[in-house]
């Protein structure tokens, strides 16, 4: 007759080690971004799959390129944020963050965060006055946007006017946030 055997020994508490969860919250750091520079932010995810995530890749491409492949930026990212000055200005670059232990990377991305890195519009032109308002006292000016806006619409505009010193440096600031390529100057 065949009866039980022996009580084993207390296992070693074995961890079966599986993909992490993806990172969240991936941002703009909008107050970093500029025409030379995007930085990104994420939260590391919450279930690491039994193993510290090691690192991060994040990939990219170009926002409108027609096909959804994208290419590795960087790897071996040990932060929960990573900002590069790699790519080129006037631009809109959509990006995808995946976290790494020792199993493996995430099994999907981030979901896809989009960041234009945008730059400083050109100066608007033909500056002219607009004689159907200027009379006594008012000076009425149009002007037409600059032939690029900087990878971005144009918030709006800042007036300056010459005190006359001919110096080139005494600008004041007459009107800002016009929003029209117009404006009505009054108590000149």
């Amino acid at each position: 007759m065949v009866g039980e055997g022996e009580t084993s020994d207390v296992g070693n508490n074995a961890l079966i080690i599986t993909n992490p969860d993806i990172p969240t919250d991936v941002t703009n750091d909008a107050l970093t971004t500029s025409s030379t520079t995007i930085k990104m932010t994420w939260v590391a995810p919450v279930f690491i799959g039994g193993s510290t995530v090691i690192d991060y890749r994040i990939t990219y491409k170009l926002k409108d390129a027609g096909d959804e492949t994208y290419a590795d930026l960087v790897d071996g990212v040990t932060a929960t944020y990573y900002d590069t000055t790699a790519l080129v200005s006037g631009s809109e670059y959509t990006f995808k963050v995946e976290a790494r232990n020792a199993f493996g990377y995430s099994l999907t991305t981030s979901t896809p965060l989009t960041i234009l890195q945008a730059q400083i519009p050109d100066t608007p032109t033909t500056l002219a006055n607009n004689v159907a308002v200027t009379a006594a006292g008012i000076v009425g000016l149009t002007w037409v946007d600059g032939s690029f806006n900087g990878a971005s619409n144009i918030i709006d505009y800042t007036v300056l006017y010459d005190q006359g010193l001919g110096d080139g440096v005494s600008w004041i600031d007459l009107a800002t946030g016009v929003a029209t390529a117009s404006h009505t100057a009054t108590g000149l």
